[in-house]
C-alpha cells in the first residue's frame, strides 16, 4: 500500500506557551498511533493558526486517526477552531531526489 500525507490545520486561542504545552502532551499521545511514521508540527503565530504535516503508512491507518477518539477530543477543545483536514498521495521519485524522509 502506498504511503499517504495528511495535512491539518486549525485556528488556536491560546498564547504560544501554552499552544506548545498542550502540542508537547499530543505529541505523547501520538506514540500510541500505529502507522504513524511521523508528525511535523506546524505553527504561523501572526495567523494564530497551527496543525500538522503526518504520513502514515498507508491510507486505512490515516483514516483510522482522523476518526480516534483522542483527535475527535482536540476537534471539541474550547480555543481550537476551524480544523481543515486534506489528505494527499506522495509523489515519491520526485520526493525521493529532494531527500525526502518517506
Amino acid at each position: 500500500m502506498n504511503k499517504k500525507i495528511l495535512e491539518v490545520h486549525f485556528d488556536y486561542e491560546f498564547t504560544d506557551e501554552e499552544l506548545a504545552i498542550g502540542a508537547k502532551e499530543y505529541a505523547k499521545l501520538l506514540q500510541q498511533v500505529n502507522g504513524l511514521v511521523w508528525k511535523i508540527f506546524i505553527i504561523n503565530n501572526e495567523e494564530k493558526l497551527t496543525g500538522g504535516l503526518y504520513l502514515f503508512e498507508n491510507e486505512k491507518v490515516a483514516m483510522d486517526y482522523i476518526e480516534w477518539p483522542v483527535f475527535d477530543q482536540l476537534k471539541s477543545m474550547p480555543g481550537l477552531n476551524n480544523f481543515r483536514t486534506k489528505f494527499f498521495n506522495i509523489m515519491e521519485e520526485q520526493s525521493k531526489i529532494t531527500r525526502a524522509p518517506i
